[in-house]
């Protein structure tokens, strides 16, 4: 469970360098919900990231905006994550990564 406040942000992997899978791509299965419209965006790095937060619009894979749920299979590098934006207000996230 995460909690942003308006304007707040935050970055998770989808394939995270450091759990040890190998160097090719993985199937992972994303499930968000949220009290809140959030706009997700699926990105190939933590880079993507950085460059948000310092207020460059990311390089996304895919884009989910205004969004209370997403639920998408995505077949994921290594490094990619999502960044989660809470443009409107306070919102309480419920986040799954699920690997297959």
């Amino acid at each position: 469970q995460l909690t942003l406040k308006k304007g707040w942000v935050t970055f998770q992997y989808l394939h995270n360098p450091d759990y040890g899978f190998a160097d090719e791509e993985i199937f992972v299965m994303l499930e968000l919900s949220s009290s809140a419209q959030v706009n997700v965006y699926v990105v190939p790095d933590r880079n993507e990231y950085e460059r948000f937060v310092a207020g460059s619009r990311p390089d996304s894979i895919a884009e989910f905006e205004g969004v209370v749920s997403v639920e998408e299979k995505f077949l994921a590098a290594r490094g990619q994550g999502i960044i989660i934006e809470s443009p409107q207000g306070e919102a309480s996230i419920g986040l799954a990564i699920d690997f297959s």
